[in-house]
């Protein structure tokens, strides 16, 4: 219900329904200024006294997240009933605020069933399962809906085992229970028993068949719910959306299409899916031209647009949509939060999550994220330790927060006070202790879920794939008792991020179907491979193509010299995002391609965008155009962090000390990037002291910032190996080009041999050839010209001039 449609109509509302309509529109579309609007008129009517319409008012307040106005409603009436309760505590739960809810329902003089089924939500929502079964017992009389409520609370938290023994106890059986049921399979992966579920019913409906759908298509098996979605008798139009939000969640825009324009009748859902299929994607100017067509706009609409704009890195015209966004929510806000810290702007998230009106669970584990991304751990943790309850999403957050900074002690203690554990959370803390080498912690660890379920294995997998141990991953692999298409997918990732192609090629085979993932995947690993004649045949074979698999075989191209064949497959691309385009942009100026690039930047019609104009600037810059990389960067209509700190580096590579300065000094906000820029400029120049003052004012510092210091200081100072030291004892980890520096430092062959052979031992990294001149040349400076041609002849490269010349020294 857009506000403009009921501006200056109150003299049309006179009756209960009339009413009740404009406002069960208004919380369906959670427009919280025309539900004020409308509750205004309400008051100044001959109903301002009517339950009815209170209640409804209630539950507008509740889903726009306004429960202050909802609870101020409440206390007025005289007296509230039974659906008065329920609807407030129903407010309370949906946004968060579970101590209020249960506060609430202990005051209620009467409890009916609604109330108690309510309660049983909302402590399945808080993931106080224990409780909700406490509730349930208690109970005086369970109706269907009660247990309908613990089987699906119990069975999409993990516990199956017990949902499905109250399945068991259900006096009659549903189809609702028996719905539920199948739906708790599919979200936990249980494929074959809720397949089993959906054959064993007589009297199928049409929301069985969906959810059948559904769970196949939640556990990736795309092929398998595209089958049975062609074989639902009468489809609805949710079955229809089903499908849209199953190839929109696997990227599929062009199989997103077709189903949208093969239904026979689509309603709002239907438009935002395809809408946020195209925004999410990058592809604004069809997002745009589908807004325009839609018969009507809600509060979903204008936050699909707002995620559109955030993930092509538009801040400025993000910001601009939300001020001028006829109603905004605290999704609204959290879409902003959320987009600003993962696209490299924690500091604006930041900022926007103090502007907060109320903040509620999401924009809070959204400001956890920002912080972790900072680094600021104590911020994070003081967001955490103010909200009012939390949910797993919340727990997860603030373990992402202690892994991401280091923190394993902090990180295992608050895996441990979690009331319990989801896949995800499995995955962050086994990732971080596989990282750090714990793989019999790690072990034990799963070794503790009680009832571990494909997901669970899933994420246990993964953490060794992502980590690139692939031994260990493989006899995960092989004692996984039920594998889905993403347990697959997680193998073949980890056999092609590892390079090893055969392994890869036996997972493809083995699979029982191939996604569209899966297929870009193969191309990826014959690519890695320098196999592209196979990689060609996977791309043609493919039934169905994206835009990742088409970027895919572009980007696989150039990395193998096939420059000219990959710029005739972009002209043929049938649609391309902001992404591809970006990746195909960098791809070419990896190879030093800057014609190319060019010319598939100049056919973009959003080459304006920042993301992709950042990339063209790094294509001029490597290329030693800097006048070129001025040009797109003065074109870029809106500037964000990444896109200045990549201009002063551009300066600062090609020697461009004043530029570099005057850009740095330009910034609105600096990051990391830009600070070493600067250093690296001053260093390159001889301004060494200069440098080291800027390493001093540094507000962080990161491996790179150390290691570029160590370079400036190595040529001027002499003191590398004791900044190395001190690198190392504050956590740090020194590059190859550090180890240069500090063995072309002055110091005695025995430190020279000392840090030579640290190098590799103590932090994994092989010696290039200008390594071996570092050593050659100390040890013919120390008159040990005999062990250093003994070096010259053993070392695993053949010596050039400038080896022979160290001898010299």
């Amino acid at each position: 219900m857009d506000a403009i449609q009921i501006t200056g109509a109150a003299d049309k509302f006179h009756r209960v329904e009339d009413f009740a309509e404009v406002i069960r529109g208004c919380a369906f579309d959670r427009d919280l200024l025309s539900g004020r609007q409308i509750h205004d008129w309400v008051s100044q009517s001959q109903l301002r006294s009517d339950r009815f319409l209170l209640n409804l008012l209630i539950d507008m307040y509740g889903k726009c997240g306004c429960v202050e106005s909802a609870r101020s409603i409440f206390d007025k009436m005289e007296p509230p009933n039974a659906f008065s309760w329920s609807t407030m505590i129903s407010a309370y739960a949906q946004n968060g605020h579970f101590d209020a809810a249960k506060s609430l329902f202990d005051m209620a003089p009467e409890k009916p069933p609604v109330l108690w089924n309510n309660m049983i939500s909302l402590f399945v929502q808080s993931g106080d399962l224990d409780a909700a079964k406490k509730i349930f017992e208690e109970m005086p009389d369970a109706n269907q809906v009660s247990w309908n409520s613990i089987v699906t609370g119990l069975a999409k938290a993990g516990h199956l085992e017990d949902a499905v023994s109250y399945f068991e106890r259900i006096p009659e059986k549903s189809l609702v229970s028996c719905n539920a049921l199948i739906q708790a399979f599919g979200e936990n992966g249980f494929l074959e028993k809720a397949k089993g579920l959906f054959d064993g019913i007589a009297h199928k409906n049409v929301v069985s068949w969906n959810l059948m759908v559904q769970a196949y298509a939640q556990n990736g098996h795309l092929e398998s719910a595209k089958s049975l979605f062609e074989k639902i008798p009468h489809p609805d139009t949710v079955s229809f959306n089903v499908m849209l939000a199953a190839y929109s969640q696997s990227n599929d825009s062009v199989s997103v299409k077709r189903i949208f324009d093969s239904m026979p009748e689509r309603n709002i859902v239907s438009w935002n899916i395809m809408l946020d299929a195209l925004a999410s994607n990058g592809n604004l100017d069809g997002a745009w031209k589908l807004y325009s067509k839609m018969p009507r706009h809600n509060l979903v609409t204008w936050n699909s647009m707002l995620a559109g704009y955030i993930c092509c890195r538009w801040l400025e015209d993000a910001r601009n949509l939300f001020a001028q966004m006829p109603l905004t929510s605290i999704v609204s806000w959290t879409t902003c939060i959320a987009g600003y810290s993962q696209n490299g702007y924690p500091e604006g998230a930041v900022r926007m999550f103090k502007r907060l009106p109320e903040v509620n669970i999401l924009s809070c584990n959204a400001a956890i994220g920002a912080y972790s991304q900072l680094g600021d751990v104590v911020a994070a943790k003081c967001v955490f330790l103010e909200m009012p309850c939390h949910t797993l999403g919340t727990w997860n957050a603030l373990l992402q927060v202690y892994c991401q900074c280091e923190h394993l002690d902090l990180a295992k203690k608050v895996f441990h006070q979690m009331p319990l554990w989801d896949g995800h959370g499995l995955e962050i803390m086994l990732q971080s202790l596989v990282k750090n080498g714990k793989f019999e912690e790690s072990m034990d660890l799963f070794l503790k879920v009680e009832y571990p379920d494909v997901v669970f294995w899933t994420s246990f997998l993964t953490a060794y794939t992502q980590c690139g141990h692939m031994i260990e991953a493989e006899n995960i692999f092989q004692d996984i008792p039920v594998k889905n298409i993403i347990t697959y997918t997680a193998m073949l990732q980890g056999y092609a991020r590892a390079g090893n192609l055969e392994g890869a090629k036996t997972i493809f085979k083995n699979m029982p179907e191939h996604d569209l993932k899966v297929w870009s995947l193969m191309i990826g690993a014959y690519a890695q491979a320098w196999q592209m004649r196979e990689a060609r045949i996977i791309f043609k074979s493919m039934r169905e193509r994206d835009i990742h698999s088409w970027s895919m075989i572009i980007v696989a191209l150039i990395s193998n010299n096939f420059e000219e064949e990959a710029l005739h497959l972009c002209n043929q691309m049938p649609e391309y995002t902001i992404s591809s385009m970006s990746s195909i942009l960098q791809a070419f100026s990896s190879k030093g391609s800057i014609e190319e690039a060019q010319c598939v930047y100049d056919k973009m019609a959003i080459k304006n965008n920042v993301i992709c104009s950042t990339a063209m600037l790094q294509a001029y810059s490597k290329a030693g155009n800097i006048c070129q990389a001025k040009r797109v960067f003065d074109n870029i209509p809106w500037l964000d962090t990444i896109s200045w700190s990549t201009m002063v580096a551009s300066f600062a590579q090609n020697w461009e000390l004043d530029a570099t300065r005057e850009a740095f000094h330009n910034m609105p906000e600096r990051n990391l990037v830009a600070w070493n820029a600067l250093m690296v400029a001053y260093s390159q120049a001889g301004s060494l002291e200069q440098a080291g003052k800027i390493f001093a004012w540094m507000p962080e510092r990161d491996d790179v910032s150390w290691s570029t210091y160590i370079v400036a200081a190595s040529s001027s100072f002499g003191n590398a190996i004791e900044l190395l030291h001190a690198m190392v004892l504050l956590g740090f980890a020194p590059d190859r080009g550090t180890f240069l520096a500090v063995l072309g430092s002055p110091r005695s062959i025995e430190e020279s041999r000392r840090q030579f052979l640290s190098m590799a031992l103590d932090f994994g990294l092989q010696a290039s050839i200008r390594h071996y001149c570092c050593i050659l040349g100390a040890l013919a400076r120390s008159g040990r010209r005999d062990f250093a041609m003994e070096l010259l002849e053993s070392m695993p490269f053949w010596p050039d001039s400038v080896a022979k010349r160290s001898l010299l020294i």
